[in-house]
Parts: C-alpha cells; sequence; structure tokens
C-alpha cells in the first residue's frame, strides 16, 4: 500500500510563543543522560518497576534505556520499518505500548498509514520482548500515548485533532473523543499532544491552540460532559499528573516545565526561555522510588525545534528535576 507524505514543516520550526512569567519556587535540574550528536530528539518516556527510563525519539525508530543513577543510556531496541518512536506508555507492569511510524524531521514530513503500535515486553528482564499490539493505518499523525484502564490504551492524533482508543487484547482501535479545542490552529499543526487520565476525566494540551483541556468521560471513553479549558496562551507538549490532579506541562519551545493551579494560574517551575536547562522538553514522568512526587525526569530535543536565543543547540537528553513544593 501506498502512502502520501504530508508536510510537517512546521513541526521543526514553531517560534517561541508566549510564556508563563509568574514567579514560582524553582526547581533544581541536573541531566543524567545526553546523547552525542546534535539533531536528536527524545520524544517521551517511561519508567520500568526498577526504575530504568525507557525514552522513544522522534528522530529515529528507537527505543532507548538510560539508567539514572547511574548516567548511562543504551539503544534497546530498533523499531523495524520505521524510522521515528512517540508515545510509549506503561499498559501493565513491565509492559509497554508504544508508537512508531515514518516522520522525517529534516524534511519535515509524515506518512500517514505508517504507523504501528508496539508491545515491549521488559518484565523478565535483559532484552526486551517486542510484538506488534495494532497496526494504526487510519492515524495521521499519532503521538501521545496513555492507559485508560486494563483493556484501553488512548492515542492522540496530532494532525486530526482526535483521541483514539484501542483495545490492547485484540489492537482494534477507534475514534473515542474529538472537539475543536484538539485540532491544529488553522494550518498550524499540531494540534492535541499529551493525553492522560485522571478520575473520570481525560486531560489534554492542544499545542498550536495553547490549551489544556480536560473532558469528563465513562467507562467506554464516551464524553459526558463539555471540554474544560484549564489554561491557554502557551505552547504545550506532553504532561503529568500527580495523583491528587496537579499538572505540570512540558512547554518545549520555551524550554520550561510549568504547572496550573487550580484558578487556572500557570507558573514556570524549571528552566527559562534562555536556558538550555530543558531546552525544548517534550514530556514529563515522576520518579516511581520518590513518593513524595518532588522527583520528575523530563525529557528534550536540545532546542532543536526552537534554539535558545535563536542559534544554539545541543543534544537531546534527559534531565532530573527536583521540584521544591
Amino acid at each position: 500500500m501506498k502512502f502520501s507524505i504530508i508536510s510537517i514543516a512546521w513541526f521543526i520550526a514553531l517560534p517561541v510563543t508566549a510564556s508563563p512569567t509568574s514567579p514560582y519556587r524553582q526547581a533544581a535540574s541536573r541531566t543524567i543522560f545526553q546523547l552525542s550528536q546534535n539533531g536528536t530528539w527524545f520524544e517521551n518516556l517511561a519508567i520500568q518497576q526498577n526504575g530504568l527510563i525507557l525514552a522513544t525519539r522522534a528522530d529515529a525508530g528507537e527505543l532507548w534505556r538510560i539508567n539514572p543513577k547511574e548516567g548511562t543510556g543504551q539503544n534497546i531496541f530498533n523499531f523495524t520499518g520505521t524510522d521515528s518512536s512517540l508515545g510509549i506508555t506503561e499498559i501493565s507492569q513491565d509492559i509497554f505500548a508504544v508508537i512508531s511510524g515514518n516522520v522525517d524531521l529534516s524534511a519535515g514530513s509524515v506518512t500517514p498509514g505508517s504507523f504501528l503500535i508496539w508491545k515491549v515486553d521488559t518484565s523478565k528482564g535483559g532484552p526486551p520482548t517486542i510484538s506488534t499490539l495494532a497496526k494504526i493505518s487510519d492515524a495521521v499523525f499519532p503521538n501521545g500515548a496513555t492507559t485508560f484502564d486494563d483493556d484501553t490504551l488512548l492515542f492522540v492524533d496530532t494532525i486530526k485533532g482526535v483521541i483514539w482508543k484501542v483495545d490492547i487484547s485484540t489492537g482494534e482501535y477507534s475514534i473515542a473523543l474529538s472537539d475543536a479545542t484538539m485540532l491544529p490552529n488553522g494550518k498550524t499543526p499540531p494540534g492535541i499532544n499529551g493525553v492522560k487520565v485522571w478520575k473520570n476525566y481525560v486531560y489534554y494540551t492542544s499545542s498550536t491552540q495553547q490549551l489544556f483541556c480536560r473532558i469528563p468521560v465513562d467507562k467506554n471513553v464516551s464524553a459526558t460532559g463539555p471540554v474544560e479549558i484549564l489554561a491557554k496562551g502557551f505552547f504545550q507538549d506532553d504532561f503529568i499528573l500527580t495523583p491528587w490532579g496537579q499538572p505540570y506541562i512540558a512547554t518545549n519551545v520555551n524550554n520550561t516545565i510549568v504547572t496550573v493551579n487550580e484558578n487556572g494560574e500557570v507558573k514556570v517551575v524549571a528552566g527559562s526561555n534562555s536556558s538550555l536547562a530543558l531546552a525544548g522538553s517534550t514530556a514529563i514522568q515522576f520518579d516511581p522510588s520518590d513518593r513524595s512526587y518532588k522527583t520528575l525526569y523530563v525529557t528534550t530535543t536540545g532546542g532543536l525545534k526552537a534554539p535558545v536565543n535563536g542559534t544554539i543547540v545541543e543534544p537531546a537528553k534527559i534531565v532530573e528535576v527536583t521540584l521544591k513544593y
């Protein structure tokens, strides 16, 4: 089957947007692992039960394993026939779903219909066992993913502007949610980007519309009420939620991590526009060994989409951020 290629030149050259400036207790950050070459892009991450980090690369169809205590990392799998790995979510203990497909960052193009969801089993230690969970031919540009329940995972389509649901056992998939807030802003994708579940809500970011939203759902991932806009006015990539529902959002081109309070006020907690500390922050996970939820792991692009001060980029890296509540 031959698929047409869609231009995503916007994806590699987005301008820096307005950034929240409200002061907050600035978190400490340190690099725990960094790749060796510029032009690299850590897209997303998940944490194994033993504390090792699994990280995807948008610039390569690879899955990396990083040891945060030793500061080491290695490529543990190449996703055959695809050149970009994207969303990742744990679907059961030490078993993960990973999205990969054909995304050419240098050319600025994506091939709809080229995407798959892989099942990555790390439960036995050593090299992972890999199998195909679903061939998602109807998706245009899958990105962020999350686990809804034991039977269902969700992933976003950042060009189509929808949330898909996937039956983990059968690989069958369908559109679960769609809304105008999920669409790209005019002709400037990406639209919906990150997605997470908390209580009876699906939360998501919409990047070029600059929205952080949630929608109430039932057990079938059908909407039970309207979308609520929780924050707006800044570029948003992927994010994480605490057990009590507080979000921490990666802002990518703004090189920061922000949080949003119950009044919709946005605070920068780490990084800055002019710093390489979190240059091109893309996704966040909590360190599972820290029950205070103060330790975050963050993936970055090294400022590839928006160089720091207009000219400075670095290799993609994994950063540890220690919050100050």
